[in-house]
Formats: C-alpha cells, sequence, structure tokens
C-alpha cells in the first residue's frame, strides 16, 4: 500500500514510472522493457539497464535466485560501470551465494 501511495506522486509520463508499475504488478517485463527502449537515443541504454536490474532484483528476492542472478549477471556484463545499476548488481551478487 506505501508503495502504491508514494508511486501515484510520480509522473507516469516520465522514467522511472514503468519501474514501478512493474513492481506493482501493472506491467510485465516486456512491456518494461519496451518502456525503457523509448525516448531520447542517448537514455535508452542506460534505462534498459535499470529496467534489468530492478527485474533481475526483484526476482533474486522472490526465491527466483537464479534467473535473478543471471539478468544481474547480464546487467554487470552489459551496463557501464558508471551506471548506479552496476554497482548495485555487483552488490547484489557478492551479498548470495550462487544457489547453483
Amino acid at each position: 500500500e506505501e508503495l502504491e501511495r508514494n508511486a501515484a506522486r510520480v509522473d507516469r509520463g516520465q522514467w522511472p514510472a514503468p519501474v514501478l508499475d512493474f513492481y506493482l504488478g501493472k506491467l510485465d517485463v516486456d512491456r518494461l522493457r519496451e518502456d525503457a527502449g523509448r525516448g531520447p537515443a542517448d537514455d535508452i541504454a542506460r534505462r534498459l539497464c535499470e529496467a534489468d536490474f530492478y527485474v533481475g532484483e526483484l526476482l533474486n528476492h522472490s526465491g527466483k535466485d537464479v534467473e535473478g542472478r543471471r539478468i544481474l549477471q547480464a546487467v554487470m556484463d552489459r551496463c557501464r560501470p558508471i551506471d548506479v545499476v552496476f554497482a548495485a548488481a555487483q552488490a547484489e551478487l557478492s551479498g548470495k551465494p550462487d544457489p547453483n
């Protein structure tokens, strides 16, 4: 309920509103990535990295560790080290042992 209340205050036409909608169950992964791929060309790669990070994070904390870790590793492989989500993915991967 708290997330929903706070998300209602975010401009729905601006990034990262689709991430909030994903966390609230209003968007699926494909639609989240589609929304991340819109907007200024300079922002698309960063937004896709952010979208993938939040998908991986949700899976990782929802008992779907293998898939979540795979996506978080892809964030590290594809995103720039200066992106905030790069360091966040790195921290997530180092904080939990690999379930395999």
